[in-house]
């Protein structure tokens, strides 16, 4: 394994290299069940008990380290950090030569995430 630093910062969980170069950055959201507004309670019944919401906002992987685990390996990372909440993905692919849309939607799945809908520029996913 390559990784030899985890960074948090401006929310977002960064693993570099031992060049401190980028290899995998997840970012997200982290909001607590009161700042959520009655509509988007309505809206997604499901998330409203949770006590936290996180919403995870990319996923980016380098493409030099794609298809080895990395980005499995940083999800669970945030999934473990933030065991009691609630998460909601709007999963879009940037780079079709990497990962379809239903290949992000198999992905997340792996780790129970549910299919909501689709948006403009993907599909948006839940975990309870």
């Amino acid at each position: 394994m390559n990784i030899l630093s985890i960074h948090e910062e401006n929310g977002s969980i960064i693993f570099k290299n031992k060049n401190q170069a980028q290899v995998v950055r997840i970012f997200f959201s982290c909001y607590d069940n009161n700042s959520l507004k009655k509509g988007f309670k309505k809206k997604y019944k499901n998330l409203s008990s949770v006590k936290k919401l996180i919403c995870i906002n990319r996923l980016h992987v380098h493409k030099d380290y794609r298809k080895q685990g990395w980005g499995s390996i940083i999800l669970n990372c945030l999934l473990n950090k933030y065991k009691e909440s609630g998460y909601m993905v709007n999963a879009y692919p940037d780079d079709l030569d990497y990962m379809s849309l239903e290949e992000l939607v198999k992905f997340y799945g792996k780790f129970g995430f549910k299919f909501s809908h689709l948006t403009e520029e993907g599909v948006l996913l839940i975990k309870k």
